[in-house]
């Protein structure tokens, strides 16, 4: 009998490449054509993230055999939503500690999830309609919604991927009991799943590490050392914005402009601008808009380095394909996720503020990558990649979970 699953995740479309949303899209694709399964992805209307506008057709659309079921969101982002963030996101921690204020805390909680948007409760009543035909019901990312109201609603068949991270909404009360509810988590990495159980509160919840993987054919790495050509740069690919860490890692660039050791060294940065973030108009910046595959992995080949500056990482891919690549990686020492992988690899490197950026940063330019230990540590590195993140793999944990 062929699996049938569904997927809810909140935005789903191949212009979008925000990580939760890429992994979704990816892992739909391989458990249909590779396992041959039956996948349908509720989602949204939305483009968007920061304004969740109803820019796709509702309805249905099928994308590399996915079958894309797009619902419009009844409300949006409220445009004071970052107002009423900024005045009622410090008081829920003092009156989640309070027990008489708890409740008071969950209203707060509860209207701070609708007015961030979406707001979409057809998705989830069309979902009811015909959720007898799934083995499984899949939730992307604890978030939002879709995912919160949800998970309650379908708690039989549900398994959640919680895409968690150190940040203020992790910790609503209406999030722990979301937690606590579910049977099944699949997380990315293991920072993601001991951060994950500090909240069940002894709930017996079964977690299995899962991920997003790669095509390992696709990611040869260059015959010689990740040394860059013609002019050497440092790599950036994703979302561009100041919430990445990006307005951070340009502010950092423009100060080494008087330093000698990266005289000629470039910033590359690939991905969705945001208004966040400006690229000063300089020769040591470049600005590549939005690659393709093939383009993203030219350059990543060619990088001396790819650096993820951000705080708050789930898993970034990013940073396992250039591992895969034999490439040298700066991360932000200060996420849990990102500083696991210097623990684990010998070639990625992690920064905390200017001066351990700068220093992380010579060491990499100033390496030659050509001795016997230096390429041992990038096979070294390439190896524990492909090991963690193989199709495979994840594939495997996917098909025990959703047969349990």
């Amino acid at each position: 009998m062929t699996v049938q699953i569904a997927i809810v995740v909140q935005r789903y479309g191949t212009e979008i490449i925000g990580g939760g949303e890429l992994l979704t899209r990816q892992v739909a694709e391989q458990l249909h054509r590779v396992l041959g399964w039956q996948v349908d992805v509720y989602t949204t209307t939305a483009k968007d993230y920061m304004t969740w506008a109803n820019s796709y057709v509702p309805g249905l659309e099928v994308i590399q055999g996915v079958r894309v079921h797009r619902f419009n969101s009844r409300l949006q982002r409220a445009k004071f939503f970052g107002l009423f963030d900024r005045l009622v996101g410090p008081w829920l921690p003092r009156l989640r500690r309070r027990a008489w204020a708890r409740p008071v805390a969950v209203i707060l909680e509860k209207l701070w999830i609708l007015l961030q948007g979406p707001y979409c409760p057809d998705l989830l009543t069309e979902l009811g309609r015909v959720s007898e035909r799934y083995q499984k019901i899949i939730f992307v990312t604890y978030l939002y919604y879709p995912t919160l109201a949800g998970v309650s609603r379908f708690k039989e068949k549900a398994i959640l991927i919680p895409l968690a991270h150190e940040e203020a909404p992790f910790h609503f009360i209406i999030v722990e009991r979301m937690l606590r509810s579910v049977r099944s988590m699949l997380t990315n990495t293991k920072p993601e799943e001991l951060l994950v159980r500090s909240k069940l509160d002894g709930a017996s919840v079964r977690i299995d590490q899962a991920g997003m993987g790669f095509d390992e054919t696709m990611f040869v790495p260059r015959p010689g050392p990740p040394s860059g050509q013609g002019s050497p740069y440092v790599l950036y690919l994703g979302r561009i914005s100041a919430g990445k860490g990006v307005a951070q890692l340009v502010s950092w660039f423009e100060q080494l402009g008087g330093d000698e050791r990266f005289r000629g060294l470039r910033l590359v940065l690939a991905g969705h601008l945001e208004d966040s973030v400006t690229i000063p108009k300089d020769p040591r910046f470049e600005y590549r808009g939005f690659v393709s595959e093939a383009e993203k992995l030219l350059l990543m080949r060619d990088a001396v380095t790819v650096v993820n500056p951000s705080a708050h990482e789930s898993l970034s891919l990013i940073v396992i394909e250039a591992l895969a690549l034999k490439v040298p990686v700066l991360v932000n020492a200060h996420c849990d996720v990102l500083r696991y992988y210097t623990e684990e690899v010998p070639t990625a490197f992690g920064f905390r503020d200017l001066q351990s950026f700068t220093a992380v940063l010579h060491k990499v330019v100033a390496t030659s990558w050509r001795t016997e230990q230096e390429q041992k540590d990038l096979d070294v590195a390439r190896a524990w990649a492909l090991k963690m993140f193989s199709w495979s793999q994840i594939l495997s944990v996917y098909d025990q979970q959703v047969r349990s």
